[in-house]
């Protein structure tokens, strides 16, 4: 509750806690580097980064040399000479970009208080100088053991640290290390990157609380990365000696842990996050501690590169917050609270699979004051986010450090914005107090670094995101470094897919299909295709190789006569005419996948090409040769492999497709390549069908079409509701069989596919072309005469096979046409249809009106060859498009009822089908409905879901209109009435339009001065004056803020969509608090704003008091706590322990002493003051009441009479905290005198003889 900050000024602060040797300026560095260039010219540049500390010797900015140790040594591709040292050159730009290197901590990033300053000489502030070389064309292999690069400071001496033996003495060194890969590779081919750190490294920060920091080590050629720590070294060069570390100390236990202090927490370093860990509470004012950080980068798990960052840390004693009014401040300043995925912690592991997205929220808070002149007393929280795969923008997921990273991640919901304030300028996310942002990331496999061989689903990635946390506490600010680690792992292999068929196309082409495996994690790579060709009716024995095919869906151009299907012209085209004869052609396909990039799954179940045949098989006396039947393969088998997650699966159908165009009367066309030329015969389910002749003589071409349906899920979608679908239509055809066909000698009836009274009254024909024999032309006829039609209305050629009749006016009666085909073989022969006749509808209105159903009927509709199927309902109502209502199977019943709704106007529409597919489809009827048609519905009553109240007191009800399908509602009626009064019904109910309106105005009353119930209810029925029953009853009352004990406010039994509590003093909002509940860190008076549906509404005020930290004795052994509205923890003032158990309001002594008691209430803690128990037990009573002391009050000296000469006393003097302040001890003494050191006062002084008889006084000291 007690919220804090700052106000004191950084020379105050450490005008007497810093003092730092002059010579110790060179605090550490790293050295790392990177190449550049194309593979074979690669170029390296090497770095170097120095940290001075500033109350140190200035550094002369200069070149550096860079030694390389390690045999054999790299050399110049150009010269072939060895490469034994490198030239450092200062990058004098980036310094001065980087405002001349000053990295000092900045307490505000807001830059509203004033920081440390390397200029200014600050303790804490700290100093780089950032060196580079020239580009380094070297070749080499590194040595087993690695090529050691590696500085020395030739300018004495090392920090004076806590945790080194000998002080300051020694010289610092530098390193790096390049290793060889596991190929032994030059490393002239640019071999690696070595890590490099984004972090810059914290030098100062406070006591007293748990501090987590990461280097934020990154490796742009995703390398993994491991952290360690290691040793620091001396001179010599050629051979540096590990330095020893002090007492209590060493290279992996860096800092003072709990055997220095018990609060101490140890430092750690977890190796995969990089996460350090440490919390110090001993040592001096400004003690510092040398760490060395250590990142292996490996590659093929071989260790290619390490990286040192050697850096001490200086641990201050910082100054307490800000004292603020009302007791707020005044305690030590505390680091922001951080809340991953909803959990306060400053490290979070997540484990994913290469293509899923990962969404974490993120919550920073801070309720440290923030001083007098901050904006609400609150302190300002930022964000800085760091890592190789955030954005550069930490907006836009492309916007990435290199393509290789795309996607990268982003913080969404609230974006970083640049900082000029910070050094070097960074994003960062601010907010007063708190703030939310959401990490969005969806790795992909192309961002793990895996070798190209293994199983998927057996490597991991590890990617850390660092979001440096801190407030605007001044001279330091409490800061930490919360990190995101992200383990993407490999996913599992995919499936083999299924294949459905190898389509042949009209130019040799083939096609394969197939339905994809399940893909969620996107991790397809490619299928690969085998086939094999075979002799006639035998299975593949042994497989070619074919190619890759790099679709995931779902179909692959194979090109022109793959696998050599056809025997070629010659032009070298393949003969789509001609297959090679007594062969068969098989297909199957294997999936590879994973981030492995070669890992495959066993081949798919085979698929045959489709091959068709074509026999003659006309019975006498019809020429044989004037019907054919085809036969086909299945390109698989019926019991063929699937997989049980598609949705659905359609069985094979097979469509049979006809072409005259290729010789004709011995004449040879050349059509069988035109699509336009193939027409449509015929479809089935199995697997061979019969075709009579539709030529004269001629060689007709047949193929058949086999069709799949797939519904799965689409790629990067996984199993289960809510994941996108997607629908797979396959058509695969076959070869062509060519067979010599002649005419039956007579042409059959003709037929109508479809014959439809379009809305406008004229009539749609489509004729039955593939069954109408040899035929040269038809001929439509409007006419009744089913013998010798006269009233022709269309002549058409046989290409034409549909026909518009305009004008025909047939929506409002029966119509009767026929077709008359005439044969091209003998032009004597003709055939006329059967009479085909139009369905017209009509109907009405059914008995008892109120049922409100409408009776559709229609006529038998004539001229289907085969029987009626069924007859399809259709009905658009109020123009929304045809739906279909019915269905009626057979030809039996030709009438149905159908519900309308007064006022709509309807349009209905039937279609009849036979058994062949032909349909009949009727000419549309239109019906208006009775505005005035009631039906039996009864009507509930509408929902109340807000109710305002106006300046007037006049009541605004907003209700949401109830379900009325059938438009049966009359009006509404609103009653109200005083809590626990007689309802009376509003006047005006009649007034708000039924169905249009959702508020009404309630007046004639006051809500300001009483509260108000409503309830309402609607008028409908068969008489339009059936009242429902009541709506639930809606209060004026408003919402009550209760108190849950002491643990929070609750808003009790109101379900608001949204709620926002605030400060009912400032009227501010609290950010995030959006729940039914909410825990007040302060006293104050609270409220809550909510709203529901389309209401809002405003809560009383809440006041949560400041807690009564008085406590009194009651008697000798009972002591109490004033406050009677909190949580109890007694505790025992003398042993410095808590009584168990002791959690009422009051507490029974066993014993004479100090006790106070700790009051928890909501979100904050206080404690009383030590209560002193004068008397317990009898023997007590006894010696306590033989003392006489005087003077009491006194001026410093007491004297106290016994009642006899002990011989010997205890004497221990209490201060009103009761603190130990004086002990002595009286040998054989009967009065005694004690002079009180401390200042005024109140003090509590115990006696205890040698019997164990035990007394207490309260002396007060002026």
């Amino acid at each position: 509750m007690k919220r804090i900050l700052l106000s004191l000024l950084t020379a105050v602060f450490f005008l007497t806690n810093v003092n730092f040797a002059k010579a110790s300026h060179v605090l550490g560095g790293e050295i790392t580097w990177e190449c550049t260039g194309s593979p074979g010219q690669s170029e390296y540049i090497f770095y170097m980064t120095l940290y001075r500390d500033c109350t140190g010797a200035t550094w002369g900015y200069s070149n550096e040399n860079l030694l390389i140790f390690g045999n054999p040594l790299p050399r110049d591709v150009a010269s072939n000479s060895v490469i034994s040292s490198i030239t450092l050159k200062p990058d004098s730009t980036k310094w001065r970009n980087l405002n001349n290197g000053d990295m000092s901590p900045i307490c505000d990033p807001t830059g509203a208080q004033p920081s440390n300053s390397c200029s200014g000489g600050d303790p804490g502030s700290v100093q780089a100088f950032y060196y580079e070389s020239n580009p380094i064309n070297m070749k080499g292999t590194p040595p087993a053991s690695g090529w050691r690069f590696q500085w020395n400071n030739n300018v004495c001496c090392r920090p004076n640290v806590r945790n080194l033996s000998g002080g300051s003495a020694g010289t610092m060194t530098l390193r790096a290390m390049m290793y060889p890969d596991n190929q032994g590779s030059s490393v002239q081919g640019c071999l690696d990157n070595a890590p490099e750190f984004r972090s810059l490294p914290v030098s100062s920060i406070c006591k007293g609380y748990l501090f987590t920091y990461n280097h934020t080590a990154v490796d742009k050629d995703l390398d993994s990365l491991v952290y360690a720590w290691d040793r620091t070294y001396d001179m010599p060069a050629a051979n540096p000696t590990p330095r020893a570390y002090a007492a209590g100390y060493n290279y992996n236990n860096p800092t003072p842990g709990p055997a220095f202090n018990a609060n101490n927490v140890a430092a750690t370093l977890n190796p995969i996050t990089g996460v350090e860990r440490m919390a110090v509470y001993s040592g001096g004012a400004n003690d510092k501690y040398l760490t060395v950080v250590r990142v292996d980068a490996y590659r093929d798990n071989k260790r290619i590169a390490s990286v040192f960052r050697e850096i001490p840390i200086v641990f201050f004693d910082c100054p307490d917050l800000e004292q603020g009014p009302g007791g707020i401040g005044g305690v030590p300043n505390s680091p922001p609270k951080v809340f991953l995925d909803g959990v306060q912690r400053n490290e979070y592991v997540v484990n994913v699979v290469a293509g899923q997205e990962l969404n974490i929220p993120i919550r920073v808070e801070d309720f440290d004051y923030g001083g007098d002149t901050a904006t609400n007393g609150m302190q300002t929280v930022s964000t800085v986010p760091s890592g190789f795969m955030f954005s550069n923008d930490f907006i836009d997921s492309t916007n990435c450090v290199s393509t290789q990273a795309t996607p990268c991640a982003i913080l969404r919901n609230q974006s970083p914005t640049i900082n000029t304030n910070l050094n070097p300028p960074a994003s960062v996310i601010q907010g007063l107090g708190i703030l939310n942002t959401e990490f969005v990331w969806q790795p992909q496999c192309k961002h793990l670094k895996i070798p190209h061989t293994g199983i998927p689903g057996t490597y991991e990635g590890n990617f850390n995101f660092v979001l440096k946390t801190l407030d605007n506490f001044c001279p330091l600010p409490g800061i930490n470094y919360p990190t995101i680690t992200v383990k993407v792992r490999d996913p599992i292999a995919l499936t083999e897919p299924i294949i459905k068929g190898a389509s042949v196309d009209l130019d040799g082409r083939i096609v394969m299909q197939w339905a994809p495996p399940i893909d969620s994690a996107e991790t397809f790579t490619k299928y690969r295709l085998q086939f094999a060709t075979t002799d006639n009716d035998t299975l593949p024995s042994a497989w070619l190789s074919g190619l890759n095919i790099n679709k995931y869906l779902y179909s692959s151009d194979l090109g022109l006569n793959f696998s050599g299907v056809f025997l070629t012209k010659p032009t070298n085209m393949p003969d789509i005419l001609n297959k090679r004869p007594d062969k068969d052609w098989y297909y199957r396909m294997a999936t590879t996948s994973g981030c492995s990039d070669n890992y495959e799954t066993n081949p798919s179940e085979a698929v045959q090409l489709i091959e068709v045949e074509a026999t003659h098989s006309a019975n006498l006396p019809n020429p044989l040769a004037s019907r054919v039947t085809l036969n086909w393969n299945r390109p698989k088998p019926l019991s063929a492999a699937t997989y049980p997650y598609y949705i659905y699966e359609s069985p094979t159908h097979f469509y049979i497709w006809e072409n005259d165009s290729i010789e004709q009367g011995g004449q040879y066309i050349g059509g069988e390549a035109d699509p336009n030329n193939w027409y449509l015969r015929g479809k089935t389910m199995n697997t061979s069908f019969n075709v009579n002749s539709n030529t004269c003589k001629g060689v007709i071409g047949f193929r058949v079409e086999a069709r799949d349906t797939v519904i799965t899920y689409k790629q990067g979608n996984g199993l289960g509701a809510g994941n996108v679908l997607d629908t797979l239509t396959f058509s695969t055809f076959s070869v062509i069989d060519t067979v010599l066909m002649t005419n039956r000698g007579f042409i059959p009836s003709p037929e109508f596919d479809t014959v439809m009274v379009k809305e406008n009254g004229e009539v749609y024909f489509k004729i039955d072309r593939a069954n109408a024999g040899t035929v040269r032309k038809f001929k439509i006829f409007d006419d009744d005469n089913a013998q010798y039609p006269t009233n022709e209305i269309a002549d058409l050629p046989v290409a034409t096979q549909s026909f518009l009749y305009s004008g025909a006016n047939t929506n409002h009666a029966i119509d009767s046409f026929l077709l008359k085909s005439f044969d091209r073989c003998d032009l004597s022969n003709s055939a006329l249809s059967n009479l085909y006749t139009t369905i017209s509808i009509y109907g009405n209105l059914e008995s008892p009106r109120c049922s409100s159903l409408f009776n559709l009927q229609w006529n038998k509709p004539l001229g289907f060859t085969t029987p009626i199927k069924n007859y399809k309902v259709y009905v658009d109502s109020a123009n929304t498009g045809f739906k279909l209502k019915e269905v009626l199977k057979g030809d039996s019943i030709r009438t149905v009822s159908l519900k309308v709704i007064g006022g709509v106007d309807y349009k209905f529409r039937v279609i009849a089908e036979d058994q062949s597919g032909a349909v009949n489809i009727s000419a549309v009827s239109n019906y208006s409905a009775p505005s005035n048609l009631r039906t039996f519905e009864l009507v509930s009553a509408p929902e109340i879901i807000c109710a305002n109240i106006e300046s007037n007191g006049a009541v605004r009800i907003t209700f949401n209109s109830p379900k009325d399908t059938t438009n049966n509602g009359v009006e509404y009626e609103f009653d109200y009435r005083t809590i626990n009064g007689n309802w009376q019904t509003f006047s005006g109910s009649n007034q708000v339009d039924y169905g249009v309106d959702h508020e009404v105005l309630i007046t004639g009353i006051n809500a300001l001065q009483n509260d108000y119930e409503f309830r309402a209810r609607t008028i409908s029925g068969c008489d339009g004056a059936t009242p429902s029953s009541y709506s639930s009853v809606f209060s004026t009352k408003g919402v009550n803020v209760l108190s849950r004990f002491v643990d929070y406010l609750y808003v009790e039994d109101f379900a608001a969509t949204s709620y926002q509590w605030y400060d009912c003093t400032s009227n501010f909002s609290f950010p995030g608090e959006k729940n039914n509940r909410f825990t007040p860190l302060d006293t104050g008076y609270y409220g809550v704003y909510i709203e529901y549906a389309d209401c809002s509404d405003t809560s009383f005020c809440y006041f949560v008091d400041e807690l009564d930290t008085s406590a009194a004795q009651l008697n000798y052994n009972t002591v109490e706590s004033a406050e009677e509205n909190a949580y109890y923890q007694w505790y025992d003032c003398r042993e410095d322990t808590l009584i168990p158990g002791a959690n009422s309001r009051s507490y029974v002594a066993t014993d004479t002493g100090y006790y106070a008691v700790i009051l928890t209430a909501y979100g904050y803690k206080d404690t009383s003051e030590c209560i002193p128990m004068f008397s317990v037990g009898l023997d007590e009573l006894n010696f306590e009441s033989q003392l006489y002391v005087y003077p009491n009050p006194s001026s410093g000296l007491v004297n106290i009479e016994l009642p006899q000469k002990q011989q010997s006393i205890q004497v221990k003097v209490r201060n009103i905290h009761g603190q130990l302040v004086q002990e002595k001890k009286f040998v054989s003494q009967g009065n005694l005198q004690l002079q009180l050191n401390g200042k005024a006062g109140i003090y509590f002084i115990e006696l205890v003889n040698a019997k164990g008889e035990r007394a207490n006084v309260k002396v007060v000291k002026r």
